[in-house]
């Protein structure tokens, strides 16, 4: 619930501030997204798709490409065995483009979509504050007068003069939903602002080991919470950047040091019983195992130490983001 609300948060200060942030291309990012979401690197993966929201804000976006977004949202909710939310994104990328679907995902992913309906129920409305005469209102890429909606979730963009000046993807409740438009409307809290206050959390967080916990003691979720809200501050995609490279780093070396324990074996076990080469080449090669694997160990090391002071750094650049008491 917690992880939700904020994400609904980041996106309404996304769709307040996109005019200082270059456009991203959605569908790179989305790419990316789906590529991290295969490699159960889902911190990430959800991550990428907080940077894809940004291109609401400052482009239109077509159908398919909306129903894939929701297909990997409900893919990773999915992964973190979020079951409830991962229908409601499937059920969203079915509302977007019900033709669509995406083989890459896999089967069980095919099996949510399958199973999947449009949402269904009383509909509320999206009250729009900062529109002025001419804009046009888009839900869901669809034109349409007034946002009136089914509770769930939904893509609200608004175009001004042939461009997108404003978007956010909301989780819209049962008694409808407030979006300031534009810094011009009266809004809680200045625009200009990007601190905000994380609903059951608070601030400031601490990194304890592998444990990311706020003031009071309790645990804050790193993937969900940490990582998407130190996003906001300066910095922030760049640092998320360079974690995701260490990441990948790490794969390397711990696949270099798994090619060189097993060459180290064979030729250990070949030396010792197979003798199936002479003994002065299978101590040679034996000690290239070894010496592949012990490389393998201080670069997985080295990449391991980067990966936790990175986690230090995420934590924070999410304190700069939330507000302190």
């Amino acid at each position: 619930m917690i992880g939700r609300v904020l994400s609904t948060s980041l996106l309404i200060l996304v769709g307040l501030a996109h005019a200082e942030e270059p456009c991203p291309p959605l569908d790179p990012l989305l790419n990316d997204a789906q590529r991290d979401a295969l490699s159960f690197f889902l911190a990430d993966a959800q991550a990428t798709l907080t940077a894809a929201d940004r291109s609401f804000g400052c482009a239109e976006v077509s159908p398919p490409s909306l129903a894939r977004y929701w297909q990997i949202q409900a893919m990773i909710w999915h992964l973190q065995e979020r079951e409830g939310d991962a229908e409601r994104a499937m059920g969203a990328a079915k509302l977007a483009d019900g033709e669509v679907f995406d083989d890459e995902l896999g089967a069980e992913v095919r099996g949510l979509w399958e199973a999947a309906g449009v949402p269904v129920g009383e509909t509320v409305r999206v009250r729009l504050r900062g529109t002025r005469r001419g804009d046009v209102l888009k839900v869901d890429t669809r034109q349409m007068p007034e946002a009136v909606v089914v509770p769930g979730f939904h893509l609200v963009q608004v175009v001004r003069d042939g461009a997108v000046v404003f978007g956010s993807v909301a989780d819209v409740p049962a008694g409808g939903l407030d979006l300031v438009v534009s810094a011009d409307a009266p809004a809680p809290a200045p625009a200009s602002s990007t601190a905000f206050a994380l609903p059951g959390v608070t601030a400031p967080l601490t990194s304890k080991g592998a444990r990311v916990l706020d003031a009071t003691g309790a645990r804050v979720s790193f993937g969900q919470a940490v990582l998407p809200a130190s996003l906001l501050a300066e910095g922030g995609f760049e640092s998320w950047s360079q974690r995701r490279r260490n990441a990948r780093l790490q794969g390397v070396a711990i696949g270099t040091t798994a090619f060189g324990t097993w060459v180290s074996y064979l030729y250990a076990w070949d030396l010792s019983v197979g003798k199936n080469l002479p003994s002065s080449r299978s101590s040679a090669l034996l000690g290239t195992g070894v010496a592949i694997a012990g490389s393998g160990l201080v670069w997985e090391a080295i990449l391991l130490a980067k990966r936790r002071a990175s986690r230090r750094r995420t934590v924070d650049l999410a304190n700069r983001a939330l507000v302190q008491p």
